[in-house]
């Protein structure tokens, strides 16, 4: 038995789960500790293709409303809003590893943006 998420081979059975089929033994790991029913296929990557996720991720990136999204690619928003976090989180996991070895008086480009400045030049004025 091994983890559909982690690959661990530490797997015990953790109940049952009923659906229209019938009865299916449900499994938990003892690494990550999450559950999953075997043959389930609702993790399977084949479903939306890595191209149709990075369309999405693009389209979000451009602008374009979540609903809008769903409307144009057929996939609905709470897993588009799935994707985009877990792009987010990526995207934060892999900007702390390059900066962890980065001295911060390296910096070479600082950007600040407009509220910013606004905010300053009303807190002299005071």
């Amino acid at each position: 038995m091994e983890c559909k998420f982690c690959g661990c081979k530490h797997c015990i059975k953790k109940g049952f789960i009923l659906n229209q089929k019938g009865k299916k033994q449900r499994f938990e790991c003892k690494k990550c500790n999450r559950k999953f029913v075997l043959g389930d296929d609702r993790y399977n990557l084949k479903k939306y293709p890595i191209k149709l996720r990075e369309q999405v991720i693009k389209s979000y990136l451009s602008k374009t409303s979540i609903r809008g999204i769903e409307y144009v690619f057929n996939v609905h928003n709470s897993l588009i809003s799935k994707w985009i976090k877990r792009c987010g989180n990526s995207v934060k996991e892999l900007q702390d590893k390059i900066n962890k070895n980065k001295n911060p008086k390296t910096i070479d480009i600082l950007e600040i943006d407009e509220l910013f400045t606004y905010i300053k030049k009303n807190q002299q004025q005071k």
